[in-house]
């Protein structure tokens, strides 16, 4: 296994290219609760669009903690961080990704109208491609 603290190149592409990642969150009464989602990667940040009558929603409001994971399972990306309401310049911003990347505009969508940044904290990566990056980097180095 292979982790990361740090943002790699690895990761970054993934969470560039991927088209659903799976969103943790916890319960009041201290249940998961664990949902795919779609989501955009800008400027170093991860944003989700949801419901803000949701599940999701109304957990993070009590505890904006969050985990979320790539669909893949034999090539791993996780991501923990802290979800907290965009601002009306960051919705102008990824409005664009978000129609160019899975034709939805979010601007004009009257159910998913709670857009959140998710400010990461902890990257975690392995298996084959992830272990290849970390291989050909320490060759790099010598």
């Amino acid at each position: 296994m292979w982790s990361s603290a740090r943002l790699t190149e690895y990761i970054q592409r993934r969470l560039l290219q991927e088209k659903i990642i799976w969103v943790a969150t916890v319960r009041p009464n201290g249940a998961p609760h664990l949902t795919p989602v779609w989501f955009v990667w800008h400027a170093d940040r991860l944003y989700i669009c949801i419901s803000p009558t949701s599940r999701k929603a109304r957990n993070l409001a009590s505890n904006p903690r969050v985990a979320l994971s790539l669909e893949d399972g034999r090539n791993v990306v996780i991501v923990e961080g802290v979800a907290e309401p965009a601002n009306s310049e960051e919705r102008a911003s990824v409005a664009a990704l978000f129609l160019d990347k899975y034709d939805w505009d979010i601007l004009t969508d009257t159910t998913y109208t709670l857009l959140l940044r998710i400010v990461p904290e902890k990257f975690m990566a392995w298996g084959d491609e992830a272990q290849a990056e970390q291989n050909k980097k320490e060759v790099d180095k010598r």
